[in-house]
Parts: C-alpha cells; structure tokens; sequence
C-alpha cells in the first residue's frame, strides 16, 4: 500500500525528532546536532549550521524513500557516537 505525502512526512519527522534528542561526536572530535526549525530541520556541527533541509522537498524528490535518504545523508560513512545530552552541552550547541 502507498503511503500518502502526510504519512511520508510524519514519518520523517518523527524520526528527526528523535534524532534531534541527542548529540553526536565525530571521529574528529567535533559535535554533529539536529535542531528542528519551522518547516524543516537544521545540522549543526560545532556551532556552524551545515544542512538546512526543507522536508517537504526531500518528499517531493524521493517519495516514500525520504527518511532514508535524509538518514543516509547524515549517518553513511561517518564514524560517530551519541553523546548523553549534558546541558551543558546542549548550551554550547544552541550558541
């Protein structure tokens, strides 16, 4: 059964909101975060925005595969760990 546009779209966001609750370290050891922004969503990495995605066009390009694209584009390749989300942390990030 298709999923609708709706359906795409909750999925994707759901999965970037729990994706945005913690803060990754890359093997450089720089701080990689997603932070949600209106319609879309926003990649941080050391204070620097890297990526600002509108979901609504991964969507339109990749249909029912956008989650995935949108998760190989920040985890393929990329040797990184989750960091527990210290507030301190976190402050740092949102500065």
């Amino acid at each position: 059964m298709k999923k609708t546009n709706e359906q795409i779209k909750t999925e994707v966001i759901n999965y970037l909101t729990k994706t945005s609750k913690h803060t990754f370290q890359k093997e450089n050891g720089s701080y990689f975060k997603v932070f949600q922004s209106g319609k879309g969503f926003q990649v941080f990495e050391n204070k620097t925005l890297n990526i600002e995605w509108n979901i609504d066009q991964y969507i339109f390009w990749y249909g029912e595969n956008a989650k995935n694209v949108i998760k190989h584009r920040l985890f393929l390749d990329k040797k990184m760990k989750s960091v527990k989300n210290i507030k301190s942390l976190e402050e740092i990030m949102k500065k």
